[in-house]
């Protein structure tokens, strides 16, 4: 589901590559970096994922706007 998320990068290569995101990765760009995806043995059916994002780039803004879209995509 996140490798076809749209505006999802996975970088979830296996623990002994030690391949994961960085905000480096992350810095000036709209993505979402997810890696070091493992089950979430607390939880039922849970998951722990790292994430890295630019902050100031992907904000509060950029998501409504995506947001937006997806429900007029949806729902009309």
């Amino acid at each position: 589901i996140l490798r076809s998320a749209p505006g999802v990068l996975l970088t979830d290569d296996s623990p002994a590559q030690l391949t994961y995101p960085t905000l480096i990765d992350a810095l000036e760009t709209e993505a979402t970096y997810v890696g070091r995806v493992r089950d979430d043995p607390t939880v039922p059916s849970g998951l722990n994922l790292w994430v890295a994002i630019d902050g100031i780039r992907k904000g509060a803004a950029v998501n409504a706007v995506q947001i937006a879209e997806l429900l007029i995509r949806d729902y009309l």
